[in-house]
């Protein structure tokens, strides 16, 4: 598989998960729940504001989704601009691997399947990525 073909999966994995984070949290979360109504009560002092819990797990989460989808597009950008360069591409390839194992490591840690192997397979298709954008050596070619 091409590194810019497997550039554009994880940038699209990247909006998937982010899609699916503004859905679930805008749609699909039930705010009249207990435990809605419990962190709407622990109310958090913040520099010139107070907050509860409930509004700011919202705003993370809304912020998290939001980030996601730019980074994804974030990406496909790059890959527009700098077009099917792998050598160029190379460095950003591993930096999106790093950043995606962290994510990965983190989801593992404290949610569930879904961001875990998402973020899993995308570190895992940014690290092909590099690996096939490698310069071959003339001997090699």
């Amino acid at each position: 598989m091409q590194p810019s073909l497997l550039g554009k999966l994880g940038a699209w994995i990247f909006m998937i998960v982010g899609l699916g984070h503004l859905y679930v949290q805008l749609f699909a979360t039930e705010a009249d729940s207990s435990a809605a109504s419990q962190l709407r009560q622990i109310e958090v002092q913040l520099p010139g504001v107070q907050r509860s819990m409930l509004q700011l797990h919202s705003g993370f989460s809304l912020t998290m989704g939001y980030l996601l989808i730019g980074y994804g597009v974030l990406n496909l950008l790059i890959l527009r601009v700098l077009g099917n360069e792998p050598a160029r591409l190379q460095a950003i390839w591993r930096f999106n691997s790093a950043v995606s194992l962290g994510l990965a490591v983190l989801s593992l840690r404290y949610f569930f399947i879904f961001p875990s192997s998402s973020f899993s397979i995308t570190t895992v298709v940014y690290a092909l990525a590099s690996r096939q954008a490698q310069p071959q050596h003339p001997s090699q070619a």
